[in-house]
């Protein structure tokens, strides 16, 4: 087997760093000779005394890369495959976390590695078929060694904490990066410089066939195009750079971020390349990976195509990660706003004038003020946290409290506060749910207790086709009123259903239409009812950062006693609900509110009667 090209160049890599790890080492002279001998012999082509003298090393000088290098180079010479193999694995993770250029030539002698074990009839001793029965996670686990070496996944390319439903939902593809194609040289380290390789002319005519076949958007031509020449260019960082975003505008994900890490091992301050990598991990599912290097990217002043793109991809991911994220997000918010009708109350003084059959006294009452509609600016506080934990591949627990306050300033007889909490178990399997919740709150009202509230939810939702999913939740629950309201304590059961459906594009719109029935059933037959409405909702990003949502409702509640006069009580109640979700470029963390909702109900006690419109703007922080 030939190796000598690759064996002057590491050899070269190994002596440097040999020689200065043994310079500043006491015990030099105890542990250069091995290291001496062993670079003699791989240089003389006798891998058999290489791998003899390294044997001799002290365990301290077996975790050098430049040792781990020469140790894989005569084992792969010796036909060593197993062995090898499990050397190159550690080696790689190393120079991955030391930011070594010794990477560079891992993945090329990897694939030596590859060549040689099909040649000499020891192929890899697992073939794809075995990985389909492997438990999720140890596939995951090997799948992400596979990545570290620059082989492409075994298996589903998804790892077991992503779901698909994200990439399917938001694939932007403007071009990121309107500069030229490569870093410009004044702004690459020195030591970039030194370790970037030399290409040949041919290859230079190539890439720069490729550059255009990008341009014009034709990735998978520019993929195939630089893919045979990777051999020869890998370590130029225009070479990397240029088939890095290929590979990524191709669909080989998993490719690219081997590829584009290369270029930063060489030069992390390559804002493009970062932001490739980003979408390369995002396609992977690697989502946590992804957040990291658009951060970093905002963080260098990036071109405007960049920062938006970098912005458009973190709204997403934290869209994702806000029902995902196995970790505790302790959250803040606070709003400002204005509501003209806060107490939900009807505008007319002497709502029981037109009612028949009922005394002359009745008809003449006139409501307190507080009792009538009341317009009110507010100022509203909450604060709480979220935890969701992935303590298997596919189930998930996920808890949360919030503590929530709302002050009026010409109603405080209607100012509330409220203590909320939540627990589901979940079992998820793609876009497969199953779950089990509690949910409980305590509010009060005017600075007296109101009600306790306990609810026991059974939730299930399936993949109808490749853009629709549907769910369903039945919901039982009891609420408990003060002493001098427990005429209202009830038993609620509750069945919704829901479609969603999913459209790709830069926008990552997804609308829900859903039904919902509601059987209350009360102390006393006055608040006792049946529920029946629609709901709708669509959501997208727009403007490079923001989340916009449009909320439809429409409820029908059929009362089952008379309250007064001869007439049954019916509520119809209608909501038109609007609101903004800006994401700050410097900090994703940080979101600006704006919500605008609209309500009336149409009732056929004009007691009930009510309309108002409501505005807010808030802010709030979330501390992942």
């Amino acid at each position: 087997m030939n190796l000598r090209k690759w064996r002057v160049t590491v050899l070269f890599l190994t002596l440097t760093g040999a020689a200065a790890a043994t310079a500043n080492t006491a015990s030099a002279s105890e542990t250069q000779s091995p290291l001496e001998a062993a670079f003699i012999a791989l240089a003389d082509n006798n891998p058999a005394a290489a791998a003899k003298a390294l044997k001799t090393v002290s365990a301290e000088r077996s975790a050098m890369l430049e040792y781990q290098l020469m140790l894989a180079i005569s084992q792969l010479e010796l036909q060593q495959f197993e062995a090898a193999q499990l050397t190159f694995r550690g080696l790689a993770k190393q120079a991955v976390r030391d930011r070594s250029a010794i990477m560079l030539v891992t993945q090329q002698l990897y694939r030596k590695l590859q060549i040689a074990r099909t040649a000499g009839g020891y192929p890899l001793p697992l073939a794809a078929k075995h990985y389909e029965s492997m438990d999720s996670a140890r596939r995951m686990n090997i799948n992400f060694n596979r990545r570290l070496l620059g082989l492409p996944y075994i298996g589903d390319v998804t790892p077991w904490k992503a779901t698909s439903a994200p990439a399917q939902s938001f694939k932007p593809r403007p071009k990121p990066y309107a500069g030229p194609r490569q870093a410009p040289a004044a702004k690459q380290a020195p030591a970039a410089k030194a370790v970037s390789a030399k290409i040949s002319a041919v290859l230079m005519t190539e890439m720069q066939r490729a550059a255009q076949l990008l341009d014009q958007g034709n990735a998978a031509e520019a993929f195939a195009l630089l893919q045979p020449h990777e051999f020869d260019g890998a370590g130029n960082l225009q070479f990397d750079y240029l088939l890095g975003t290929a590979a990524v505008d191709a669909g080989a994900a998993d490719e690219a971020i081997f590829i584009l890490q290369r270029v930063l091992v060489q030069n992390p301050r390559h804002a493009a390349a970062r932001l490739e990598l980003g979408r390369a991990y995002y396609a992977n599912g690697d989502y946590a990976d992804s957040r990291t290097a658009f951060e970093t990217v905002l963080t260098q002043s990036p071109p405007p195509a960049a920062k938006a793109l970098s912005e458009q991809y973190l709204v997403a991911i934290d869209d994702y990660f806000s029902s995902r994220l196995t970790s505790l997000v302790p959250f803040v918010e606070a709003r400002i706003g204005y509501d003209t009708n806060v107490n939900g109350a009807t505008d007319d003084a002497q709502p029981f004038s037109a009612l028949v059959g009922v005394p002359a006294a009745i008809r003449g009452l006139t409501l307190q003020q507080n009792s009538l509609e009341t317009d009110s600016a507010f100022i509203n506080v909450a604060a709480g946290a979220g935890y969701s934990k992935q303590f298997k591949p596919r189930y998930f627990f996920r808890t949360g409290v919030r503590l929530d306050a709302q002050s009026n300033a010409d109603a405080s007889f209607v100012n509330t506060q409220s203590l909320k909490g939540y627990g589901n178990f979940e079992y998820r399997q793609g876009r497969q749910l199953l779950g089990l919740g509690l949910d409980v709150s305590h509010s009060y009202v005017g600075g007296d207790f109101n009600a306790n509230t306990a609810g026991l939810s059974l939730l299930g939702g399936t993949s109808l086709s490749k853009h629709w999913s549907g769910n369903a939740q039945l919901r039982a629950a009891v609420r408990r009123f003060t002493r001098t309201q427990d005429v209202k304590d009830s038993t609620d059961h509750t069945l919704s259903l829901s479609a969603t459906r999913y459209w790709s594009g830069k926008n990552r719109v997804t609308s829900t239409l859903g039904v919902i029935a509601q059987d209350v059933d009360a102390e006393a037959d006055i608040h006792s009812k049946r529920v029946l409405g629609f709901q709708s909702n669509v959501k997208w990003v727009a403007f490079r950062s923001a989340l916009i949502s449009v909320s439809v409702a429409a409820l029908r509640a059929d009362y089952e006693a008379v309250i007064v006069g001869s007439e049954d009580r019916v509520d119809d109640s209608y909501l038109l609900g609007f609101g903004v979700t800006k994401y700050s470029s410097r900090n994703p963390n940080l979101k600006w509110l704006f919500n605008l909702d609209a309500t009336r109900t149409d009732s056929s006690l004009a007691l009930y009667n009510s309309d108002g419109v409501k505005a807010s703007l808030g802010v709030r922080y979330d501390f992942r």
